[in-house]
């Protein structure tokens, strides 16, 4: 069982950091830990039906920075579950993020994953989409009003397959989400051109 000895809160900007000294039965004396409370999340693959092609948005990540990446960062469609129900959320990013939330055909749960379960008690919902749309919306996506700048970006099956192999898709959830894809959903004949590469 373990017991918190202490806790003290700090508010910076958005972010809630708890720092915590605890103590558990099978410790000889109490740990502090540092960490950050945030809130939950909802994300998905995105798959058009219509085009044969997965959607993806480039956005700013600046914490890439610091280990000498690219700050702007390719990842499956993703935000904040600020909605009464995750379905709900996903369907407003999906708008907010590609300008295609009513193109929603599928909608399919693969479960609750922790991000970084050391440093922050952040979960997010997954989920595989599948929309139908002929002609998306050029423009690019994300709120302008909270200063997002998000561009979308379309891959085949074959392209997408590739920057994964390869290791050009950094983002775990992306990851996560692209395994469950080749599990999941991808046809004997594509399995095997994967392995090929």
């Amino acid at each position: 069982m373990v017991h918190i000895v202490s806790e003290k809160p700090t508010k910076i900007g958005y972010l809630l950091i708890k720092e915590v000294t605890f103590m558990a039965e099978e410790l000889k004396s109490p740990i502090d830990w540092t960490y950050v409370r945030n809130g939950q999340f909802v994300a998905c693959l995105v798959y058009n039906k219509t085009r044969k092609t997965f959607l993806f948005v480039r956005q700013y990540r600046i914490t890439l920075l610091e280990n000498k990446e690219s700050p702007l960062l390719m990842e499956v469609v993703a935000g904040i579950h600020d909605q009464p129900t995750t379905v709900e959320t996903l369907q407003k990013e999906v708008e907010e993020e590609l300008g295609m939330g009513n193109s929603i055909s599928t909608v399919e749960y693969i479960g609750r994953f922790y991000s970084t379960p050391g440093v922050t008690c952040e979960f997010g919902y997954h989920f595989y989409v599948e929309i139908e749309n002929e002609n998306p919306p050029k423009q690019f996506g994300g709120v302008e009003a909270e200063g997002e700048y998000i561009e979308r970006v379309e891959l085949s099956t074959k392209e997408m397959l590739k920057m994964f192999k390869f290791g050009q898709i950094i983002d775990s959830k992306t990851s996560l989400l692209i395994n469950w894809w080749i599990a999941n959903k991808a046809d004997l004949e594509t399995i095997q051109w994967y392995r090929a590469l």
